[in-house]
Formats: C-alpha cells, structure tokens, sequence
C-alpha cells in the first residue's frame, strides 16, 4: 500500500542521487576554488576523502534495503555504483572546501608577499588558469601557489611586483585565501629566500640572472627604505 508507494519513490529519488552529486559537486568544487581557495589544497581534499567511502556504502546500503526482494535491484545497484565511486568523493572534496571557509568566522590576515614567478595552464575547453607563485609567509624559502583571474596576472612583474595576500585560518585548520591585491608597500625580501627562487624557477641552466634581480630587488626596496627614513628624519628638524 502506501508503505511499498512511499519506498518507492524513496529507491528512484536515490537511484538519481549519484547524477546530482556529480554535477553538483563539479560547480561546488569550482565555486569552492574561486571563493575559498585553500593553500594546502592536496592535504585538504586528501582529508575531505576520508568520509566518502563511509557515506558511499550507507548509500549503497539503504538503496540495497529499499529494493530488496525486487529483480532489478542488482541492475540499479550496479547502475548506481560506477556512478557512485565518482559522485561521492567529488562531493566531499566540494563540501570540504565550501564549509572550511564558509563556516571561518575569524578575521582575516594580511601577508605581505614578492611574486617570485607566474605561469598559465590551458584548460582542456580552450579556457587558460593563471596562477602566481608568492614568497611564503609560513615558511621560510618556501613558495604559495595561488590562482588568480588574468586581469591581475598581467598587473604582475615577478621579482618586482609585490602583492598583500589576506588569509583566513579555515574552520577544519586549512587556510585560505579570502583576497589578494597589488601591494603599496615597498618589499624588503630575504635574500636567501629570493635565491631559493629563483633556483626553483630556473628550468635548467645558469641562474646567474635570476639571481642577480632577486639582489636588484632587495637592493632597491633597501635604498627606497633608507631614503624614506632619512626623508622623516629631516623633516623633524
């Protein structure tokens, strides 16, 4: 009766759940990307996939229970599964991204950073993604890789532009990146950092003039620093 009419709409609605999470979770995940972008994105869904495997097999489970005594059951199951095993992770990595900066009440930090290289990658649709690699501010010699839309990528000079990225902690402890802006500061690298650099940015070969402007650079944002002093100190005579 109505229990068997109710359990089947139950079995169709989740026989479609895989196909909604599929392509939810595509425009999740890009959303997550474009609003909420994480620094550590491979740890970040590494640790989303953790519970996806659980949330696939009490899907599997409750469809399995819906449908039993019926023979199609082993064809929709089997429909569902190939499905499943892409539409499951996908949406978690998707909500794990969205909720670790959606849910981050805190207040953001600004970080003062030197574009220490760029690069764009075509997309597979004929589209470009422009990313900047950025001196870290959470380890020494180390480098923040963040996307950003081609109108700012072609602001940006490397080893000359300096930018302030403003990051948030994230609520699951995965820090993003809220907004990024060309920076009215003047920059003073660590040279040791500048080189490591410009090693990592050299594909091969000598790295003599890669070099050479990371020494320009802190050369330059040194002297701009002490006319700036002496400029105050005259000013107060």
């Amino acid at each position: 009766g109505a229990v068997a009419k109710a359990g089947d709409t139950m079995a169709g609605a989740l026989t479609l759940l895989p196909i909604v999470l599929l392509m939810g979770g595509f425009f999740l995940w890009l959303y997550g990307e474009l609003h909420f972008q994480p620094l550590d994105k491979n740890r970040l869904i590494l640790e989303s996939l953790k519970y996806s495997p659980l949330l696939f097999l009490a899907y599997l489970g409750l469809l399995a229970l819906l449908l039993r005594g019926r023979s199609s059951a082993s064809q929709l199951i089997k429909g569902t599964l190939l499905l499943g095993c892409f539409a499951f992770p996908i949406s978690s990595v998707a909500l794990g991204i969205i909720l670790n900066g959606w849910l981050d009440a805190s207040a953001s930090t600004p970080h003062q950073a030197m574009v220490a290289g760029r690069y764009r990658r075509s997309g597979s649709r004929g589209g470009s993604d422009y990313y900047l690699w950025l001196t870290s501010w959470r380890k020494a010699g180390d480098f923040e890789k963040i996307k950003v839309f081609r109108a700012f990528y072609d602001q940006v000079t490397p080893h000359k532009t300096s930018v302030t990225a403003f990051t948030k902690p994230g609520r699951f402890g995965f820090e993003w990146v809220q907004s990024i802006e060309i920076s009215t500061q003047p920059f003073v690298p660590d040279l040791e950092q500048e080189l490591q650099a410009a090693r990592a940015l050299q594909n091969a070969g000598d790295a003599s003039q890669e070099i050479e402007k990371a020494r320009q650079v802190r050369q330059n944002a040194e002297d701009e620093k002490l006319i700036r002093e002496a400029a105050s100190l005259l000013s107060e005579l």
